[in-house]
C-alpha cells in the first residue's frame, strides 16, 4: 500500500488499475455515466419534449391570464352587487336597532329604579321629621364604634 491511500493490484496483461478506499466516487461515476448515457439514448426526445411544452406555454398563457382576470372580475361585481350590499347595510341597520332597543330599556330600567331609591329616601327623610316631631327622637346615621378590650 502505498502512502496516498491508493491500494494497486495487478490485471494480468492489462496494467495496474487504481482501486479507491471511497465507495462514495464509485457510487456517483456509476450515476454520473447512467445519467449521460441516459442522455445520449433520448436527449433529441426530451429536447423535442421541452420545446413543444415551451411553445405550448406560450401560446396558452395569454388565454390562462384573460380567464383569471374574467374570473376577478367576476368575483369584484358579486362583492359590490348594489343588491347584496343593500341587503347587508339594511341588516347592519336592523342590528344597530336592535342594540338601541335594548339600551334604552335597561337605561329606562336603571331610571326607574333609581327614581324609586330616590322615592325610598324622600319617604325615609318624611319618617325621620315626623318622628323628630312627635318626640320620638332623631335616629343617628352615624355608625357607632365598637371598642373591644380583650
Amino acid at each position: 500500500m502505498d502512502d496516498d491511500g491508493v491500494t494497486i493490484h495487478s490485471e494480468g496483461e492489462d496494467g495496474f488499475v487504481p482501486e479507491t478506499k471511497s465507495k462514495n466516487t464509485a457510487f456517483l461515476s456509476v450515476l454520473f455515466d447512467s445519467g449521460v448515457e441516459y442522455l445520449q439514448q433520448y436527449g433529441w426526445f426530451i429536447l423535442l419534449g421541452v420545446l413543444i411544452l415551451l411553445y405550448i406555454k406560450t401560446k396558452l398563457d395569454p388565454k390562462i391570464r384573460k380567464l383569471k382576470s374574467k374570473a376577478e372580475d367576476i368575483s369584484y361585481q358579486k362583492k359590490f352587487d348594489p343588491d347584496t350590499t343593500q341587503r347587508r347595510l339594511e341588516a347592519m341597520e336592523r342590528a344597530r336597532m336592535k342594540l338601541q332597543e335594548e339600551h334604552d330599556a335597561k337605561a329606562a330600567m336603571y331610571a326607574e329604579q333609581q327614581k324609586q331609591k330616590e322615592e325610598e329616601k324622600r319617604k325615609q327623610k318624611i319618617e325621620e321629621w315626623e318622628n323628630l316631631q312627635d318626640g320620638k327622637g332623631y335616629r343617628s346615621k352615624v355608625k357607632p364604634v365598637s371598642i373591644s378590650y380583650t
